[in-house]
């Protein structure tokens, strides 16, 4: 029982140190990791929010409207 104790605090700090901040997009929030940048595009029809990783490795496209 105590492992499971000590595991599942380590897996809540760890988690909680790989956020960087929230940022309000409107009508949600989103929690965006350090490292992370996001970009929003607003034109008349829908937004259009872009997450991508510093080093391009990655990223994520969020279309809503």
């Amino acid at each position: 029982m105590r492992r499971l104790l000590m595991a599942v605090v380590l897996v809540i700090f760890s988690a909680a140190a790989s956020f960087g901040a929230v940022q309000d997009f409107g009508e949600f929030t989103l929690d965006i990791p350090n490292g992370w940048k996001a970009t929003v595009e607003d034109d008349a029809v829908e937004v259009i929010i872009s997450i991508v990783k510093n080093d391009k490795s990655s990223s994520i496209t969020l279309i809503y409207g």
